[in-house]
């Protein structure tokens, strides 16, 4: 909402509304996890085999989840 503003140093004059140059998403805390859900264990259930963290060299921070295995990890503390 920042890039409509004027007032605000984030204002963009070429945004418009039904034009925005960006977008922002908003999230908020929901629950947490009783635990960990280690890497060893995410190896170790076949339902994650395709995950992106799992494989080798692929260890960056941030990883995509897809809905799916996001489902299958909320799952494991039902």
């Amino acid at each position: 909402p920042s890039q409509f503003d004027v007032a605000s140093k984030y204002y963009d004059e070429k945004a418009t509304v039904d034009n925005p140059r960006w977008v922002a998403v908003d999230v908020g805390f929901v629950s947490a996890f009783p635990g960990v859900l280690s890497l060893h264990e995410l190896k170790t259930k076949p339902e994650f085999a395709d995950m992106l963290v799992v494989k080798k060299g692929m260890r960056l921070s941030v990883q995509p989840v897809s809905f799916a295995h996001f489902k299958n990890i909320v799952s494991l503390y039902d």
